[in-house]
């Protein structure tokens, strides 16, 4: 499938060409499905605000990919409670923008979306807040328990939340049947998208895998 980069490439002759190459080794990755891919590219824009060019082309090439509008809002509204409610708003002032009257129409479910992350056992109060946002979330049509769980796992890279919020993410991600090396494809796949968060993310993995 062709990048949507034109947009990228004519900013500079040198960058240019860097972000293509940085682009097409991110589509090489394995083992991670074209729109868990885009799904992933969202939640970056998401968590750090990138709501310009890279998510005009990531909702671009989501809609290439075969996801529908309903989808990618989908996307938005389970990324909320982890990303955080003020970013998501922005995400959607920017897709109606974008969208600008796109056909709406409800597209078909995925696959049963399964069980949310254990709550925490920090705070009671905070454990039923969040137990209520993950229980109206996770049970819903659209997106699989898999494409939930590894954009929780890629909001944790974004945010550097890699103690408990990970572990319980990754536990989430490993009972939806995404094995070791898939999760390893996941945070290789966000390379492109800041290296210092990724190599953090796989030693935390590692720790993770070491105590099986």
């Amino acid at each position: 499938m062709e990048l949507p980069v034109e947009r990228v490439v004519v900013l500079d002759d040198d960058f240019g060409p860097m972000a293509v190459e940085a682009g097409g080794h991110a589509m090489s990755v394995p083992g991670l499905a074209l729109r868990e891919k885009v799904m992933v590219w969202l939640a970056g824009d998401v968590c750090n605000g990138h709501l310009g060019v890279p998510y005009e082309l990531h909702l671009s090439l989501g809609l290439q990919a075969g996801l529908s509008w309903q989808e990618l809002r989908e996307v938005l509204r389970h990324l909320a409670p982890y990303a955080g409610y003020p970013a998501v708003v922005q995400a959607f002032v920017r897709l109606r923008e974008i969208a600008d009257g796109a056909d709406s129409a409800p597209a078909s479910a995925g696959d049963p979306a399964g069980e949310p992350p254990a709550p925490p056992e920090v705070d009671g109060g905070f454990a039923d807040w969040l137990r209520h946002q993950e229980e109206t979330r996770w049970g819903r049509p659209l997106l699989t328990a898999r494409e939930r769980a590894l954009l929780c796992v890629a909001v944790d890279v974004f945010y550097q939340t890699l103690g408990e919020p990970f572990r319980a993410h990754v536990e989430a991600a490993r009972a939806a049947g995404v094995d070791a090396e898939t999760l390893r494809n996941l945070l290789r796949l966000m390379g492109e998208l800041g290296a210092g968060k990724v190599w953090q993310a796989l030693e935390a993995l590692a720790t993770l895998e070491s105590r099986g």
